[in-house]
């Protein structure tokens, strides 16, 4: 069972959702959906994602692929991993957003741009490393940067 008719009538089956329901859900006509059935046909592009997302299924396996029948999502992919590798994750994600937003990122922190940036230390004893002195040079740099464009517009 792998052409697009054979895993479109498997998936209706497994979801348990009829020909007229899925027409509903997708606006695809009820005759499209017997002849995709019937394998007069397959869908193009556009119904096909369509379909696909009407059955919460992957397009590729709709399409007869040899690939698992479930989406792969972010989340999907998120929630196996463990405590430490989701803090990681969302801490990359954090600095891609902020990135994208244009915000200055701390590297190798929680820092949040979002946050008031305070000049003191929580562990007076600690001696920062000629690293740390770096990225803290360049993050102000950054917000010197943007602060300049941000006026100069």
């Amino acid at each position: 069972m792998n052409n697009f008719a054979d895993r479109l009538r498997e998936a209706l089956s497994m979801k348990g959702i009829s020909q007229a329901e899925l027409s509903r859900r997708t606006g695809i006509g009820r005759n499209s959906i017997s002849d995709y059935l019937k394998a007069k046909y397959e869908a193009k592009q556009d119904n096909l994602l369509l379909l696909a997302n009407a059955l919460d299924v992957n397009e590729a396996w709709l399409m007869g692929l040899d690939v698992d029948m479930e989406k792969t999502t972010i989340t999907s992919i998120y929630d196996q991993l463990n405590p430490d590798r989701q803090k990681r994750v969302t801490e990359f994600a954090i600095r891609e957003l902020n990135e994208q937003k244009g915000l200055a990122s701390f590297p190798n922190s929680d820092f949040d741009a979002t946050h008031t940036l305070a000049a003191h230390r929580v562990d007076e004893d600690h001696i920062s490393s000629p690293e740390e002195i770096d990225d803290l040079k360049s993050f102000l740099d950054d917000l010197i940067e943007k602060d300049k464009k941000k006026h100069k517009d």
